[in-house]
């Protein structure tokens, strides 16, 4: 796995994991770290579609602190961390699950359905709350459109609409609209 094959967010990710393996005394970083930060470094995106999945992002997030709560501390002299070789192939399949879906870069999304296909711990919350990798893609394929990542920097934003303004066709369907917005010459002509 080239880290340079990496988007932006899940080099952040990854940094953040490693953060993670530090606090909890681990003696590398393995995939349960690489999923609590994806579940805690306030990735939209993963959220989304843990919650499109059916499944508790809250929930999954306190079973995998757990997880890395009961595993052995290590203590010495705080030499340098490394990736345990689980994690190392994590992220060779989300290299090739970016391949597979024409992605020039590993976004967050690849990292998750790679955790999933995890035989340890970080598979195992996952699995616990109904999140497998065949979900993950298809939310995710849905979500995305034809979208592809072609930069480092590319990110979709999904439901952004939902999270920075309000759908007027959503509201209009449901009868919420304000049936005068809009219709200033109709109401010039009545008067």
């Amino acid at each position: 796995m080239r880290i340079d094959k990496l988007a932006v967010t899940s080099r952040e990710a990854l940094q953040t994991a490693m953060g993670i393996a530090s606090d909890a005394q681990a003696g590398a970083v393995e995939p349960i770290h690489l999923l609590a930060a994806l579940l805690t470094g306030g990735e939209r995106n993963i959220s989304v579609i843990i919650e499109r999945i059916g499944a508790d992002p809250a929930q999954l997030s306190r079973a995998a602190q757990e997880a890395i709560d009961r595993q052995p501390k290590v203590s010495g002299d705080g030499a340098e961390m490394g990736l345990s070789r689980d994690l190392v192939r994590t992220l060779e399949r989300a290299e090739k699950r970016a391949t597979k879906m024409q992605d020039n870069f590993v976004v967050t999304e690849h990292l998750l359905m790679a955790l999933a296909e995890d035989k340890g711990e970080a598979g195992r919350v996952l699995k616990s709350g109904g999140v497998t990798p065949e979900r993950i893609e298809e939310v995710y394929q849905e979500l995305r459109g034809d979208d592809r990542v072609k930069t480092a920097e590319d990110k979709t934003q999904f439901e952004a609409l939902e999270q920075y303004g309000r759908n007027i066709c959503d509201l209009a369907r449901a009868g919420k609209l304000d049936p005068v917005i809009g219709r200033t010459d109709e109401i010039r002509r009545t008067i």
